[in-house]
C-alpha cells in the first residue's frame, strides 16, 4: 500500500441540508489507477484536494508510504481540470515553474524540462507561448508540469473534461501508454471524473461515491495493470456502476 486516507471528514450545511464528505477511508497501492465516480457534490473532488493538502479535513489521518503527513507532499502531484498556465510564459517556463523550489542546477533543470517535452509530446513547442496553446497542448503543459518531478502518486481531478472528445481521447489513451511503458515513473494515480466509460477504460479499481453527505458506497476491482479491456467486460462495467450510482440515487 502506497496511500491511505483513513476516515476523512469535511462537511457543512448548505439549504438546511449537510453536504460535503462523510467519514471515508481509502488505500491505494503501487501500479494501479483508482478512479472515484459519483454525482457532483459527493466529495470527489474534495478527498482529492485532501490528499494533495490543498485542503484541510475536519478530522481524520493521511499515510504515505506508512508515514503520516499533513499539508502539501513533495511525492504528490495533481492536474486540475482547469490548467493555470501564465500566459506570457512560454512552454519551457511554464514547465519549469514546477522546479523553482528544488536544489537543481540550471542545466539538470533545462535537461528535465526538455525530457519532459519529449515524453509529453510538446517537443518543438518549448517557446510557444501558453496563450497561443489549444485545449490540447494546454493539458499536455499541465501534465508536464505535474509530472518532471516524478511523483509518486498523480492525482486527477477531471483533466480531461474541457476537452472536446477526440483530443481527451488521445490524451487518455496517450497516458496510458506512457503509464504502461514505464515513460513515466508515477507509482499510482488517483483519477477523479463524471465519465463512466473513462473510469471503466483507466482503472484498475473504481470506487463509487453518493452524495448528501459524500460517501463511498461500492467498490469494483475492474482489471490487472496491463489486462486488456474487452468490449464485453467494458459493458458489463458501464452498466454496473450505472446501475449502482441508479439504486443510490433512487435511496434518496
Amino acid at each position: 500500500m502506497i496511500l491511505e486516507a483513513k476516515n476523512i471528514q469535511s462537511l457543512y450545511q448548505h439549504q438546511d441540508k449537510t453536504v460535503g464528505l462523510a467519514t471515508s477511508s481509502i488505500q491505494v497501492h503501487s501500479d494501479e489507477i483508482l478512479a472515484i465516480v459519483g454525482p457532483s457534490g459527493c466529495g470527489k473532488s474534495s478527498l482529492l484536494r485532501i490528499i494533495a493538502g490543498l485542503d484541510k479535513a475536519q478530522s481524520g489521518t493521511l499515510e504515505y508510504l506508512n508515514q503520516a503527513y499533513s499539508g502539501m507532499h513533495p511525492d504528490i502531484a495533481m492536474v486540475f481540470q482547469q490548467v493555470a498556465l501564465i500566459p506570457w510564459l512560454d512552454v519551457y517556463s511554464n514547465i519549469a515553474i514546477a522546479l523553482d523550489q528544488h536544489d537543481l542546477s540550471r542545466y539538470a533543470k533545462h535537461k528535465m524540462v526538455l525530457n519532459m517535452t519529449a515524453t509529453i509530446g510538446l517537443k518543438g513547442f518549448e517557446k510557444t507561448p501558453a496563450y497561443q496553446l489549444s485545449g490540447g497542448m494546454a493539458s499536455r503543459v499541465g501534465f508536464a508540469r505535474a509530472l518532471i518531478k516524478n511523483p509518486g502518486i498523480l492525482l486527477l481531478d477531471e483533466p480531461f473534461s474541457a476537452l472536446d472528445a477526440i483530443t481527451a481521447r488521445r490524451l487518455r489513451l496517450e497516458l496510458m501508454q506512457m503509464w504502461h511503458q514505464g515513460e513515466i515513473k508515477t507509482h499510482a494515480m488517483i483519477l477523479v471524473t463524471h465519465h463512466i466509460e473513462e473510469a471503466v477504460l483507466m482503472a484498475n479499481r473504481i470506487l463509487v461515491m453518493h452524495d448528501q453527505p459524500g460517501t463511498i458506497v461500492a467498490e469494483y476491482k475492474i482489471k490487472s495493470k496491463g489486462e486488456p479491456m474487452t468490449q464485453e467486460a467494458l459493458s458489463y462495467w458501464h452498466q454496473k456502476i450505472y446501475d449502482t450510482l441508479d439504486k443510490y440515487s433512487q435511496v434518496a
